[in-house]
């Protein structure tokens, strides 16, 4: 019996340690309130909602309060009658228990370890989903098929949000029978008395009618001037309203912050899971597996039963969507709304047949639009072909009929056009690949979503390597000219194969095309160049420059915009050696010298300083300086080629035939002559002088005197006159 009672009084003092005396915390609330506590679903934090209590403050009084075991109190307004008080502990082993009586709210701090939490069979919370970035992407896995239909974000008849997972509050019952011509009234009667909160209630009633009337142009207008006069409209109503907007615009930055604030008010967990959707539907993040994953677990509803299926396909988890599919496909859940009843018929077949369940599919596809449907069949038909270099180019008239045919289905008629692509690309047959892919961006929307701008980047990167190496410069140009066009520049991986194109076209003399691309091409470049390397692009443009007319002070500019700190001594005296050729054209000879002296003392470099003080000299004539320099012998130097010009000859000819050098002088335009490249007027030139300097005779080719060259009538007038002198000491020798 002893032992009995000492048990029973062992128990009450354990009850009576685990269950408080007094309540932990006492508010005021309005008679007639009544509250519940909601499931817990975080360990140290529970809520309670507090209906019919209009003239509560919990919001200006209580934000600080905390307790032994409460770490702080989060009121957060519902309505205009209710309010959510999110409790945190400092303890996961705490739940409360919450009564009302005689006007005020006793909440009690009760002690559980045994509690047991709403699972949702998923390790993600909606606080995790609130806050991804784009960096939380899914990486997407297309089907294990030969030929792909369009997958990922470029699905075929995506789900169209219209934002119904967070609904727009109602405006005040006085308001909400109004009708729009009496609403516009009544706000312009406020605005005219300046009722600062009627005036702001008026504005939100209008955007909120306009809403219901699907004018959603005249309801943002409204709702955008209610945020300036926001009445006694409650933060999560106009945190709804700011999804909504920037829905609309497609901001998703600030369409994420509206869903973070109507789920900080007071939004459910599935609300706000619904509404996340539309973000990681439109933008990959927040992951859509993982959003997938959570709805499927918790909500039985078709709405988002078929959301979840869609997000996990086009995270090409096709087989987890399965079951969901064929649950709502079997039911007919949608039989009264045929748009969705026929996305649940083409994700149920494109899952089936990913499954392998290929005469399953092809029976489901017979239930989506006729012309989609045979797009489907044509990919089962392409996939089981075995002999396909034989079979699979028949295909490709008929797709190209229904991808060019504007009165067929939109996504017909993409899904044809993908298709095509991808049977070039399978068939070795580049260029038609590469134009299909083209056209395929540039005319289907969805195309921007889809793996076609990679694919095209891959076959013209390719492309170009292989001309490249073969140096068919006129067949990058071809392709280039025939292919490319700017929107490529955001797929481009290795954007350092541009310089391939700029080689062609300054290869056949079109510098300023060349100049063209590299402007547009460089932003492109820059973020994959070493210090050095984007030197070498900028010294590159500079030279681009240099061969165009009038383009010296653009070069100049060019090789200004280089930092030099880091670089090493071989690419800043290639800097030095350019600069000083771009001010000899600038005919600043004096600035060139002063450069040309300081390069003079590298080794590598010191060839190509002589060559060029040459040439400031003699474009000087300086004679006596530029023969002091230079000497016939430079020009057997290799080093030279990089700043050698036929134009250079006829001034160091013409400065050594003033010193009375006159083999330097001949020797000079010999090298020139020689050259590739030298025209016919060039070279007629060089006979004049050399003609001038030493007395030689050249045989002049007869023809018509409307096309002789300049030089050669002088040098069939020296021939004549030199013919004459000749005579006449013959005759005067005679005469004698």
């Amino acid at each position: 019996m002893s032992t009995l009672l000492i048990t029973i009084f062992f128990w009450f003092g354990l009850v009576q340690a685990q269950e408080p005396v007094t309540a932990e915390l006492r508010l005021p609330v309005k008679e007639g309130s009544y509250v519940h506590v909601l499931q817990k679903i975080q360990p140290k934090m529970s809520e309670v909602v507090i209906h019919k209590c209009p003239k509560c403050k919990f919001e200006e009084k209580y934000r600080s309060i905390y307790t032994d075991k409460i770490q702080r109190l989060v009121p957060v307004r519902l309505d205009e009658d209710s309010w959510v008080l999110r409790i945190f502990f400092y303890l996961d082993i705490y739940t409360l228990d919450v009564t009302i009586s005689n006007g005020y709210m006793d909440i009690w701090v009760l002690e559980d370890r045994g509690i047991e939490y709403v699972s949702y069979d998923s390790p993600y919370s909606v606080e995790e989903f609130l806050t991804a970035t784009e960096e939380e992407q899914d990486q997407i896995y297309p089907p294990d098929m030969k030929i792909l239909f369009l997958h990922g974000g470029a699905m075929s008849l995506p789900l169209q949000f219209d934002n119904q997972f967070f609904s727009l509050c109602s405006p005040k019952d006085s308001l909400r029978e109004k009708s729009i011509a009496e609403l516009k009234a009544y706000y312009n009667l406020m605005k005219s008395e300046a009722m600062f909160t009627e005036w702001g209630d008026a504005l939100y009633a209008l955007g909120w009618k306009y809403y219901q009337e699907e004018l959603f142009f005249e309801a943002d207008y409204y709702f955008e001037k209610h945020q300036d006069r926001i009445g006694s409209t409650s933060p999560r109503c106009r945190a709804i309203v700011d999804t909504h907007l920037s829905l609309r615009k497609r901001e998703w930055g600030t369409y994420q912050k509206g869903v973070q604030s109507a789920y900080s008010y007071g939004g459910s967990d599935l609300q706000t899971l619904g509404a996340l959707a539309y973000l990681s539907h439109e933008t990959g993040y927040p992951s859509r597996k993982k959003l997938a994953q959570t709805l499927r677990a918790m909500t039985a509803e078709p709405n988002h039963l078929l959301l979840a299926a869609e997000l996990f396909q086009m995270s090409g988890y096709y087989r987890e969507s399965l079951e969901l599919l064929s649950d709502l496909y079997d039911r007919g859940v949608f039989l009264d709304e045929p748009e969705k009843d026929t996305r649940v018929a083409l994700r149920y077949g494109d899952a089936l047949y990913v499954d392998d369940r290929m005469d399953e599919a092809k029976k489901v596809w017979r239930s989506v639009p006729q012309e989609l449907s045979m797009m489907r069949h044509i990919l089962a038909i392409l996939n089981e072909e075995v002999n396909v270099h034989a079979k699979w180019p028949h295909t490709i008239p008929f797709l190209y009929r229904v991808a060019n045919n504007l009165a067929s289905e939109e996504e017909a008629r993409a899904e044809a056009m993908y298709l095509i692509a991808q049977i070039h690309t399978m068939l070795s047959a580049p260029t038609y690949a590469m134009k299909a892919w083209k056209k395929f961006i540039l005319e289907f929307e969805q195309a921007r979503l889809s793996d076609a701008g990679s694919n095209l980047w891959a076959l013209y990167y390719l492309e170009v390597i292989d001309l490249q190496e073969k140096e068919d410069w006129g067949g990058i140009i071809e392709l280039h000219e025939e292919i490319w066009f700017d929107d490529m520049l955001d797929y481009a991986l290795d954007p350092q194969v541009f310089q391939h194109v700029i080689d062609a076209y300054m290869n056949f003399g079109f510098e300023e095309e060349a100049i063209f691309l590299t402007r547009k091409l460089r932003p492109q470049q820059q973020p994959f160049f070493t210090e050095e390397e984007e030197a070498k692009s900028f010294i590159t443009t500079a030279k681009l420059y240099k061969q165009t007319r009038n383009g010296r002070r653009e070069g100049l500019a060019t090789l200004a915009l280089i930092s030099t700190d880091n670089l090493s001594a071989k690419t800043k005296n290639e800097i030095e050696i350019l600069r000083a050729e771009l001010l000899i054209d600038d005919e600043r000879y004096e600035d060139a010298e002063k450069i040309l002296r300081k390069v003079k003392a590298s080794r590598q470099f010191r060839t190509q300083a002589r060559y060029l003080l040459g040439v400031v000299f003699s474009q000087q004539e300086k004679c006596d300086q530029f023969v002091r320099e230079v000497t016939p012998a430079i020009l057997s130097q290799p080093e030279i080629d990089a700043v050698f010009s036929i134009a250079h000859m006829y001034g160091f000819a013409h400065c050594a035939a003033e010193n009375s050098k006159v083999t330097d002088a001949t020797a000079y335009l010999d090298y020139a002559k020689i050259q590739k490249g030298v025209t016919p007027e060039e070279e007629a030139r060089m006979n004049y002088l050399m003609s001038k300097y030493d007395g030689r005779n050249f045989e002049i080719l007869p023809g018509s005197e409307e096309e002789e060259f300049l030089w050669n009538k002088l040098l069939r007038e020296k021939k004549d006159n030199d013919d004459f002198t000749t005579e006449y000491e013959k005759w005067k020798s005679q005469s004698k």
